[in-house]
């Protein structure tokens, strides 16, 4: 993926776009942790649910865009993103503003 692609994924297919947007969860042991920007769980539900679908329970290390994960566990050489308020804006209305 390229973070020039996004601008056309959003434009084209929020569906799709979707299922790319997280929020970073918290940082340790080097790695970076993303939460599913739809997930609601708690720490310890996203924990159990992770073990119960048989993926690892610290987070997927792998990014996949047809399903998403309720977590994500990156390295920092791993990270291929936009990042809010660098590459985009959300505005009041909930539109993405891309600077990129």
């Amino acid at each position: 993926e390229n973070l020039n692609e996004l601008p056309a994924l959003y434009s084209s297919n929020k569906k799709d776009f979707s299922k790319r947007v997280y929020k970073v969860a918290k940082f340790e042991d080097g790695s970076v942790f993303f939460d599913f920007h739809l997930t609601s769980l708690s720490d310890t539900d996203i924990l159990k649910e992770m073990e119960r679908l048989g993926l690892p329970k610290k987070g997927d290390s792998k990014v996949k865009y047809d399903i998403p994960s309720l977590r994500l566990r990156l390295s920092q050489g791993a990270l291929n993103m936009a990042i809010e308020n660098k590459h985009f804006t959300i505005e009041p209305d909930g539109t993405i503003d891309w600077k990129i």
